[in-house]
């Protein structure tokens, strides 16, 4: 057994894992510490963008250059949905102009994204984003099915609104303003167990889904995963980019 002198080290054992363990350096390998990996899905800024047809795939690497579809960059659990558009006119834009980093942006018109799945988020799960605002407009960035689920606001007064009660039960906000009208923003929402009102509805970006509210906000990062805690949330926000 470990001899413990007054004044003197612990002899003996050394504790388990000492010194063999580090924390997860990337949201994938935080999702599997915690037991939140068995499905997930990353769309990153910058990585299989494509400026021509719905699944063809490819890097975005010009300021510029418009976006075709978004596909998934990390997955699990044969998450492969990808964010569109129904026709070019409406591309939202990709650049690294804004926040000094990799984002796509829409124009406040008419530029938007959707999922092209509507069954694909038919179960308890959270939305993280990386964005960059533009406005203190209330336009919004993400809505699932009008406001059930949905992130709008902006910097200085950090008023996000997290979507309906009885659909979303938990929200983390972490806003750093940079002016009046713009500030960089890592965001978290999570469903319920039991609300069920976005099902069958396919997520937009840069719009409400009901086709108002469309906003120029910039989105670097965004990932869905399962459902996760309020402090969960919180902790995952230091992996976007």
């Amino acid at each position: 057994m470990p001899l413990h002198l007054s004044g003197s080290l612990i002899l003996g054992p050394r504790p388990s894992g000492s010194g063999g363990s580090s924390a997860p350096a990337t949201m994938a390998a935080y999702l599997t510490s915690i037991g939140k990996d068995s499905w997930y899905g990353q769309y990153l800024a910058g990585t299989n963008m494509t400026a021509t047809s719905a699944g063809a795939g490819g890097a975005v690497t010009t300021d510029g250059s418009s976006v075709g579809s978004w596909l998934v960059n990390q997955s699990a659990g044969s998450f492969s949905a990808m964010f569109h558009q129904t026709s070019s006119s409406k591309r939202p834009t990709y650049g690294t102009s804004r926040n000094g980093k990799p984002g796509i942006y829409g124009d406040s018109t008419v530029y938007w994204l959707f999922l092209n799945s509507t069954t694909a988020l038919n179960l308890s799960h959270t939305v993280l984003m990386s964005v960059w605002s533009t406005t203190t407009s209330g336009q919004y960035v993400y809505s699932h099915n009008g406001n059930n689920i949905a992130f709008k606001g902006a910097p200085p007064e950090q008023a996000f609104t997290a979507g309906v009660t009885g659909n979303q039960v938990e929200s983390v906000l972490s806003c750093a303003p940079v002016a009046s009208t713009t500030g960089a923003m890592k965001l978290g929402i999570s469903t319920s167990g039991s609300g069920t009102a976005y099902y069958n509805n396919a997520p937009n970006l840069f719009r409400m889904s009901s086709a108002t509210n469309y906003s120029d906000y910039t989105i670097h990062e965004l990932w869905f995963t399962p459902r996760l805690t309020a402090a969960e949330m919180t902790a995952a926000l230091k992996f976007l980019a």
